[in-house]
């Protein structure tokens, strides 16, 4: 029988081999082929994705370059520039419209539309120059269809760059120095949002108290930047130069310690080569991964791209101080109860220095060229616009930790549901005040907040105001809440076109808003201190990260609307800023 014969079992198994192969073969044709038509099917999505994102950039493009020419060589008045740019919006709605179609192009075809357009900061009947477009473009191949929604922003952009950020630099004026644009995060520092460093960013785990001519570099831990919006992974940093931490070979500092809590301590001098950044062997480069605390969402660096429109601080001030023109006159050092819907010249006689504000005063703009201090006391003081030739104070000048003692001072707009705007050829300071502002203030000087406390005034509609300080000078921002648990909170926005300096070592303070300046230097621990005790060794845990840093700067996401309500707009719209892509879906 075959079954018993050699040449019948090398047949069979000759059989089952080749049957094996051909069952092979028919799988990997079946895969490579399925795999094939994958790989087409990929090749048709990516390319319907790329025409949608080409008809996308065609209505970006289309929507500005139309916006410039309805404006012309002259212009537009600001409620035409709104009634044409409306109505540009309309041409394209998907509803009501027409739609940009590309025709046949070689890998396809795009069409697009406006599905709905608003404000770009939800300002509603305010002053708000740039819209925020939502379009849909549709990209189609062969044999593929791909729906794309993009949110863009198209028109004006009248809010500095600047609030755009928890932490940024700006643009230096004058001689260029070596520190320009540098941040300095020294020590325990918590920032919510993102950054904008012009040149370098340097952090320390050590945040520096200064007393006499040596600074205390307190132990701590590194300063943390998390997202201001929870549902974000990563902040970011637009970065200009490098990333820099100290070399841990430098010999200028000397450790010992105070109880539990280390210390190195350096000269003064020191410190501010540092901050002047005058000796690169102080340094070296570092890495994203050993720059912060929170080591598990670190921040993104991407290249600055940004570069910070200017604040044009002094001609804001001459422009508004040459349109205010008083009609009547006041003359007396002590303005209390005074309420006239004008224009009104504040003077005193020469044997006084200042003209003190108090209790209840409205009036609709305040002129003071005389070089007298001003001194805003307890009470609320109401105005649109104030022009003074002379220093500012606001509060009593107390140097006690106890906030109780500070003077309530509210400060807000004679129009109802607007900001005032305060106008000041010399310093400001803030000192012994609760301060309550929708207030904005321009100054040529400097700028000193200390014993105080900030809030917004709440508006009409329920929003909260704020502080916002654009300064020529320096800004220094210390002697808040020392040694306190409570921080003191201040809510604004502080910028300035020299150095930005603030502590939280001994003091406690929560910025809800964003700062710039020219150089940011903030200094902080971590942790309370025993019992309020005015002593390093009472530092409780202040190199772990669950101890509460002194310092946070949160960003406020209601700043650019503030800015727009304590801001009138221009009365001519004469430019149009590049349309830019800020979401897809």
């Amino acid at each position: 029988m075959i079954w018993k014969s050699e040449k019948g079992y090398t047949l069979i198994l000759t059989l089952c081999i080749l049957t094996i192969f051909a069952v092979i073969s028919v799988l990997l044709l079946s895969v490579t082929f399925s795999g094939a038509q994958r790989s087409e099917a990929r090749g048709e999505h990516t390319k319907a994705t790329e025409l949608a994102e080409k008809g996308m950039q065609h209505m970006k493009n289309k929507l500005h370059h139309e916006l410039v020419a309805k404006l012309g060589a002259d212009g537009l008045e600001y409620g035409e520039y709104i009634k044409q740019f409306e109505a540009l919006l309309k041409m394209y709605l998907c509803e009501t419209g027409e739609s940009i179609k590309s025709g046949d192009l070689e890998t396809g075809s795009y069409e697009v539309c406006v599905l709905e357009y608003e404000n770009a900061t939800q300002a509603e009947d305010d002053y708000d120059p740039r819209k925020k477009v939502t379009l849909r473009s549709i990209g189609k191949t062969e044999d593929q269809t791909k729906e794309v929604t993009y949110v863009i922003e198209v028109g004006t952009n009248t809010v500095p760059d600047a609030l755009k950020y928890a932490i940024s630099t700006v643009n230096p004026k004058g001689t260029k120095r070596n520190s320009d644009g540098n941040v300095y995060l020294h020590g325990g520092v918590d920032v919510y949002g993102d950054m904008n460093v012009g040149n370098n960013l340097f952090t320390h785990s050590y945040g520096p108290g200064l007393r006499g001519q040596f600074a205390n570099w307190r132990k701590t831990t590194l300063p943390v930047l998390y997202p201001v919006n929870s549902r974000l992974n990563q902040s970011k940093i637009e970065l200009g130069g490098k990333l820099y931490q100290f070399d841990p070979n430098l010999r200028e500092f000397t450790p010992y310690r105070d109880g539990e809590n280390r210390t190195n301590q350096s000269s003064k001098a020191f410190y501010d080569n540092h901050l002047n950044w005058q000796n690169l062997n102080y340094y070296k480069n570092s890495t994203i991964e050993q720059m912060f605390a929170n080591t598990t969402n670190l921040p993104k660096v991407v290249e600055r791209k940004t570069d910070p429109t200017e604040v044009q601080i002094a001609a804001t001030i001459n422009e508004y101080k040459n349109q205010l023109r008083p009609t009547t006159t006041y003359n007396n050092n002590r303005v209390s109860d005074f309420r006239k819907d004008d224009t009104v010249q504040f003077v005193t006689g020469i044997f006084s220095n200042s003209i003190t504000f108090t209790k209840t005063n409205e009036y609709r703009a305040g002129v003071s060229n005389q070089g007298k201090l001003i001194n805003f006391k307890a009470g609320t003081h109401r105005f649109d616009q104030m022009y003074v030739r002379g220093n500012v104070m606001i509060g009593h000048e107390t140097t006690s930790e106890n906030n109780s003692t500070y003077d309530n001072i509210t400060i807000e707009g004679f129009t109802d549901n607007k900001g005032a705007q305060l106008f000041v050829d010399g310093n400001v300071t803030i000192q012994g005040a609760n301060l309550k502002s929708n207030l904005t203030i321009y100054t040529t000087g400097n700028v000193t907040i200390r014993y105080t406390t900030i809030e917004g005034k709440e508006y009409l509609d329920g929003r909260e105001g704020s502080l916002i300080m654009f300064s020529e000078g320096k800004i220094n921002i210390a002697n808040n809440s020392l040694y306190l648990d409570e921080p003191s909170e201040l809510k604004g926005f502080f910028y300035s076109e020299e150095a930005l300096e603030m502590f939280g070592v001994g003091s406690n303070i929560k910025i809800h808003g964003g700062i710039a300046a020219r150089r940011i230097t903030l200094n902080a621990i971590r942790g309370n201190y025993r019992n309020e005790t005015q002593s390093w060794s009472a530092a409780i845990n202040p190199t772990s990260l669950n101890s509460p840093s002194r310092l946070v700067i949160q960003y406020d996401t209601e700043l650019i609307e503030n800015f727009l309500k304590l801001n009138p707009p221009e009365p001519i719209i004469r430019e149009i800023d590049p349309s830019e892509l800020i979401d897809r879906r």
